[in-house]
């Protein structure tokens, strides 16, 4: 068996451990392995390597003083106020998810501390205390002060303070000697003295201000060096004021030296872990307290009460420890505590031992007596398997999910019983999932709930550990019946139904009908799903009957059902019911219309024109056109953008120069211009429409019969010309009777050099457009000789180079312009 590293039952192995005895007899239940403290057969953790050797491996891994490390829940009374928001290690395992299988964690040490260290390092130390009763054996000396109080033949109270000679002064009586006289006899003394002068006094005394006395904190302290401290200060006070010891100092081992002699050696750890303060003596003048560097250092950590760094007296043995340490907690894993040891200041070694729970915990304790630790040993103590075990889940759509305990002979139907059942549960199909043995790999298994509740024994399987059973719900195994409704109903959509829902219970779940809602006849859409297909059918019925419950017509529905309320004939929105009148109108304002309705019936309701109207500049739109319009415009901006990209990749190939490149780059960039502007404009929807006075307009052909959404400016006259583009001045002219595109053009300054003079047009202010090629004959230029009125415009394009390869740009421009005008913007440069 040593061979192998497996020990025999009650025997602890590894003989060359140092502090560990090879073979005990009868350490039964010590059987983990303890292999040979060589490098085979070592079980090491990751992560866990200590460095260097002694103590300053110890001290390296677990910091320093005022290194920041932050102390441990638990460690000692007086240390820094514990973070109750982080959970404790209780908390933590009791909380944890109760999950089936669990991921191992890998273990931590976390940061342990030196045990104790912390008592002293805290604002609210243990300061000396003066104001608590001076018990009769105290000792008065020189500096201290009584209160006097003297009532009989004589009245007085005085203050008197010891001299140095020992001796307190009284009136009339003179000195009386007190210094080594025990408080609970120094009244008799003063009696004593007062009687020889009074008669008939009765006194009291009591303890006024304390003496200082002078002590020496040497050794491993924060602050050593002589101390002025209240004569009723003990060995702590005395430390609290030298600030405590290091953490190379002792805690134990602390000597109280008087007169050259050690009259007390003080173990802090009495204090700390059981309160006891039976050998922290009162100091006397002179006494010198003497900190030690520690002793020997053994780390605990994981699932001790209170891991930390202990200083351990004598030979410590793994008992020592584990008792400093509060004992091991419930979650804490006995047959695995390992030892994490330096050999000879030359490398580190680690050992597991193996605790039989079998044992009595007298014997367990003998047997942790009998395990010798040394100097830095580290005792690791790993948490127990999470795994719930003898466990099986129930989830889904259950009354009471999570976890139920696994009996003998348990099966399907004790756990998913039909009272645990939330209601519309699935009763055909249950899911449970399985780890089966030898290498528990998952299966899932379908079953019938409602033949395993009825007890057939093939499919009320006996569970096993670790399985889950899942209980759908009714709807997730099915599809949820639903109709639909749409038309004039307050909210249409799609909604569930139940058996026996009918038409009217549709539309009360849709908010009812609207106002506006045909009752005589509303249809109902049904699909008839069969083997071979689908068929659909239509079924109208009499919606006013139906909600009066008619059963004639409130028919019951069925899945997939299409409900469509309609509209009341030739009811319109409010949009297509009312058409704007703005400008030189007696009434302008928005009127409702009537079908049929003629623009001329619109301008007598509004009162007519007014003296300023300007009739030939009247602009009419109309909502459809303007959604035509403003589809055209998108499809064509789309269109000419796609070209223009073209273009400019087929530029290095076709200009035949660079002159001529950076020609076609600038008229290419002025047409992206246009075109990012005519993105940005809208369809006007304009009609152009010759408006005139009533009488002319009824029964003409300009008299158009009204939609919803039309509107009719009619501004007042502008009396002004615009010359846009190409031309030395584009401005706005004055309008003269008479003059002609020829005249208006000579105020602009004429056209330029770079005016494409052919391609000249004129923008109505009626809206038409009139172009050069359009009007011009073959002997003369009718263009030029035109006629133009106020609100007209003249629009002079840049002329572009005549070259092949500009035909298509050229295109591309007229179609810009036919755009710009649809949107009612001008676009002349470029163009």
């Amino acid at each position: 068996m040593a061979a192998t590293g497996v020990a025999a039952p009650g025997v602890v192995t590894g003989s060359t451990m140092p502090g560990l005895t090879p073979g005990i007899p009868g350490a039964a239940g010590l059987n983990g392995n303890f292999p040979a403290w060589q490098n085979q057969g070592l079980s090491s953790l990751p992560n866990q390597n200590l460095p260097l050797s002694g103590r300053d491996a110890l001290v390296n891994q677990f910091g320093r003083p005022g290194n920041g490390v932050i102390p441990q829940p638990n460690l000692l009374p007086g240390q820094l106020a514990p973070d109750f928001s982080e959970p404790s290690s209780a908390e933590k395992a009791m909380s944890a998810e109760d999950e089936k299988i669990q991921k191992p964690q890998p273990f931590r040490i976390g940061k342990l501390t030196q045990f104790g260290y912390n008592f002293f390092r805290q604002p609210t130390s243990f300061a000396p205390q003066v104001d608590i009763p001076v018990g009769p054996d105290y000792l008065l000396g020189p500096g201290d002060t009584i209160i006097l109080t003297v009532w009989g033949s004589v009245d007085m109270t005085l203050p008197l303070e010891v001299n140095r000679s020992g001796e307190v002064v009284l009136p009339r009586v003179g000195a009386a000697r007190v210094w080594g006289v025990p408080f609970g006899k120094v009244s008799e003394v003063l009696r004593s003295a007062l009687s020889r002068t009074f008669k008939n006094v009765q006194l009291n005394v009591t303890m006024g201000k304390l003496r200082l006395m002078k002590v020496y904190v040497v050794g491993e302290v924060s602050a050593p060096g002589d101390y002025d401290i209240s004569a009723l200060s003990t060995v702590i006070n005395a430390l609290s004021a030298a600030g405590g010891p290091t953490k190379e100092g002792s805690l134990r081992s602390i000597q109280v030296l008087r007169g050259g002699k050690v009259v007390e050696n003080v173990d802090l750890y009495d204090f700390f872990l059981k309160g006891d303060k039976s050998h922290d003596i009162r100091l006397r003048p002179g006494d010198t307290i003497n900190v030690p560097v520690h002793g020997k250092l053994v780390g605990i950590a994981g699932n001790a009460r209170k891991p930390a760094i202990y200083e351990l007296i004598g030979q410590p043995t793994l008992k020592d420890v584990i008792d400093l340490a509060g004992g091991v907690s419930a979650d804490g894993y006995l047959q695995r505590i390992q030892i994490s040891r330096v050999v000879q200041n030359q490398k580190k070694v680690v050992a597991d031992l193996d605790l039989d729970l079998k044992l009595t915990p007298d014997a367990l304790q003998a047997h942790l007596a009998q395990v010798q630790l040394q100097d830095m040993d580290l005792v690791r103590i790993f948490p127990i398997d999470f795994t719930v075990r003898n466990n099986v889940v129930l989830d889904g759509y259950v009354l009471r999910p999570g976890g139920y305990a696994l009996k003998p002979g348990m099966r399907l139907a004790d756990v998913a019983t039909r009272d645990n059942m939330l209601p519309e549960y699935w009763p055909e199909t249950v899911e449970l999932t399985r780890l089966v043995l030898p290498d528990h790999h998952t299966e899932r298994l379908y079953l019938n709930l409602r033949l395993a509740q009825q007890g057939d024994t093939v499919q009320n399987i006996l569970l096993q550990e670790f399985d889950t059973i899942r209980v759908f719900s009714r709807w997730e195994m099915e599809e949820i019946p639903k109709a639909r409704i749409s038309g004039d109903v307050q909210n249409p959509g799609v909604y569930r139904i139940f058996p026996n829902t009918t038409l009217r219970d549709l539309v009360l779940a849709a908010g009812n009908v609207k106002k506006t809602a045909f009752l005589k006849s509303t249809e109902i859409s049904r699909s008839l799903i069969t083997k071979d297909g689908v068929k659909s059918r239509l079924i109208n019925v009499d919606l006013d009957l139906a909600l009066r419950g008619d059963p004639t017509a409130n028919l019951p529905l069925e899945n997939f059902d299409e409900v469509m309320v309609r509209r009341l004939p030739e009811w319109k929105e409010e949009t297509d019911r009312y058409c704007t009148l703005t400008g030189e109108v007696r009434f302008p304002g928005v009127y409702p219309i009537v079908k049929g309705e003629h623009l001329s019936s619109l301008i007598e309701r509004a009162g007519g024109y007014t003296g300023k109207a300007y009739l030939k500049a009247a602009k009419f739109t109309r909502k459809l056109t303007r959604e035509l319009q403003q589809k055209r415009m998108d499809e064509v901006i789309e269109r000419t953008e796609r070209e223009l990209t073209r273009k400019q990749q087929e530029l290095v190939a076709v200009a035949s120069s660079k002159d001529e490149l950076e020609a076609t780059k600038a008229t290419l960039e002025s047409m992206k211009t246009s075109l990012d502007k005519l993105k940005q404009a809208k369809a006007e929807g304009r009609v152009s429409l010759e408006l005139t006075p009533l009488e002319r307009l009824k029964g003409s052909a300009y008299d158009l019969e009204l939609q919803g959404g039309d509107t009719l400016d009619i501004p007042q006259s502008t009396n002004s010309v615009m010359i846009f583009g190409e031309v030395y001045n584009p401005t706005t002219a004055v309008e003269t009777p008479g003059q002609t595109v020829q005249d208006y053009l000579k105020k602009a300054g004429g056209p330029t050099a770079s005016a494409e003079e052919m391609e000249m047009y004129v923008v109505r202010a009626d809206g038409t457009v009139v172009s050069r090629r359009e009007v011009r004959g073959f002997f003369f230029d009718s263009f030029l000789s035109m006629k133009l009125d106020a609100g007209d415009t003249i629009v002079v394009p840049q002329r572009l180079e005549k070259v092949a390869w500009m035909r298509e740009i050229k295109d591309i421009a007229y179609i810009l312009g036919q755009t710009a005008l649809a949107a009612g913007v001008l676009v002349a440069a470029g163009l």
